[in-house]
């Protein structure tokens, strides 16, 4: 976590909002917003000749709860004969991190190197602009014990062909900021060699873009708070044209081999009325794992796989909104995996769905995110649900189909029992429920268990179709087409 905000760091000492074009106006605007979103950056200063050079640069931070400083080294502010003002960061660039957790104190130093990089700040329509290119840059993350403990593998996070326009001062919003950006490339690559291991990893997203839009807090947060100050709020998207992963491992089993890949993909998060979302999707999905020791792969393909959840982050003073999402269309797996648990072929193998879709309110009575401890001691919930919906519930396996949908609210002061009613229809299960008896998957007894139970839950409306309406009523009841269960 402290690597992926020391690289956030790394753009916030080149891509803060600037409001004027001398050097030190614009590091003094860097410091504003690093204070609004509770850091600190310092560094000892030295102006001449239009150019300020920021020494021993440094910036410190508590992330729920973690102290954090990072030091960035030397920085230049040059001022240019038109106006515009060149951030000068050198070629290579240590990045030594000190904090502590739970009384241990840790100390790591990472790597950031570039080739060709260009980055001028100017002003245009009354907004300041940043125009940043480099053919590559790399951000290599160390042994995060600082060299005490063995096994951990070096991280390194490559970006080829990166151009980017940073704005703030949106329609004269001074807190207001958008940033576009491509790739041709970006890498992730994991190798453990020099922790005396054997295994590598990559991952490529190739024909990479993004943007993001969002507003700076107008106060630093509060102590105890989640980790940004009121007000803070953006908006990302990112988009990439194919994935690749390749892992290879050795272990004393044999090696361990895994590939996979998408043709396409978005991702989404964002930050808004203290509510954190995200929402990943990829198309044409495959992975490949051949296991230690096996003589052949197993694989697995979806047409499409998305994931998305949102959530209140900190305390709320009222039920926050809060929603899951899981789809999975047309999953397909290799005979390979047939061949494992249906070598005679018993089920039908048709493309499996899976769709699940929640949303509802809450109230949350600890900030999470900013204030783990918070917890420590609780006697009741972190989270109390106010609503929960189930807009779609669909599983479509082995010749069989599963749907629902409902709602139910929780009463004040009687979670969990919650009051409100879900749909549920089963076409296909009993059929499905033979076929897993004759592959021995279920045991005969156990299936005339289940069938006894369905006929009591569930009420035939044709062959092999079943429906249900489960009903939860005040004080903990629960009814199923009538009939009392609780």
């Amino acid at each position: 976590m402290f690597r992926t905000f020391g690289a956030l760091t790394v753009a916030t000492l080149v891509a803060m909002p600037a409001h004027a074009l001398t050097a030190p106006e614009l590091w003094a605007d860097w410091q504003d917003v690093a204070e609004r979103i509770g850091g600190t950056l310092t560094a000892t200063e030295d102006y001449a000749d239009g150019t300020l050079t920021l020494d021993d640069t440094t910036w410190a931070m508590t992330i729920m709860g973690v102290e954090n400083v990072s030091n960035y080294g030397s920085v230049q502010l040059v001022e240019r004969d038109d106006g515009s003002v060149e951030v000068v960061v050198p070629a290579e660039v240590s990045i030594a991190s000190s904090g502590t957790i739970e009384g241990e104190t840790f100390e790591t130093t990472d790597t950031i190197t570039h080739v060709g990089l260009s980055l001028v700040a100017r002003e245009e329509g009354g907004e300041r602009v940043y125009d940043y290119t480099a053919e590559e840059i790399a951000y290599v993350v160390q042994d995060p014990s600082g060299g005490t403990e063995e096994g951990f593998p070096t991280l390194t996070m490559t970006f080829t062909d990166y151009a980017s326009t940073y704005r703030s001062g949106i329609g004269g919003d001074s807190d207001a900021f958008a940033q576009d950006m491509t790739l041709a490339n970006l890498r992730f690559a994991l190798d453990d060699a020099a922790a005396d291991g054997d295994a590598t990893f990559t991952y490529d997203m190739e024909s990479v873009a993004g943007d993001v839009t969002g507003r700076y807090p107008d106060a630093p947060p509060k102590e105890g708070s989640s980790m940004f100050g009121s007000g803070f709020a953006f908006a990302a998207t990112l988009t990439h044209e194919g994935t690749t992963l390749d892992l290879d491992a050795q272990s004393p089993e044999g090696a361990m081999v895994l590939r996979g890949g998408a043709a396409s993909g978005r991702w989404d998060v964002g930050l808004d009325g203290d509510v954190i979302r995200y929402d990943i999707g990829s198309q044409d999905a495959t992975l490949s794992v051949q296991p230690p020791g096996m003589p052949m792969a197993f694989d697995v393909a979806m047409a499409s796989a998305r994931s998305a959840f949102s959530f209140p982050m900190g305390q709320t003073e009222e039920a926050a909104p809060f929603g899951l999402t899981v789809d999975y269309q047309d999953l397909t797996l290799g005979d390979a995996v047939w061949s494992m648990f249906d070598p005679t072929g018993q089920l039908p193998r048709d493309p499996a769905t899976l769709t699940l879709d929640l949303s509802g309110t809450a109230n949350i009575l600890v900030d999470v995110f900013g204030d783990p401890e918070a917890m420590i001691g609780m006697t009741e919930p972190p989270v109390l649900p106010e609503t929960l919906d189930l807009s779609t519930l669909l599983v479509r396996f082995g010749g069989a189909e599963l749907r629902g949908d409902g709602s139910v609210e929780f009463p004040a002061g009687q979670f969990p029992f919650p009051v409100g009613r879900v749909d549920l229809a089963l076409d296909g299960g009993m059929t499905l429920l033979d076929r897993l008896v004759a592959m021995g998957l279920v045991p005969p007894a156990q299936a005339t268990g289940i069938r006894a139970m369905s006929g009591v839950v569930m009420r035939s409306v044709g062959e092999d179709m079943m429906e249900s309406t489960i009903e939860f009523t005040p004080g903990g009841g629960i009814t199923a087409n009538g009939l009392p269960l609780q």
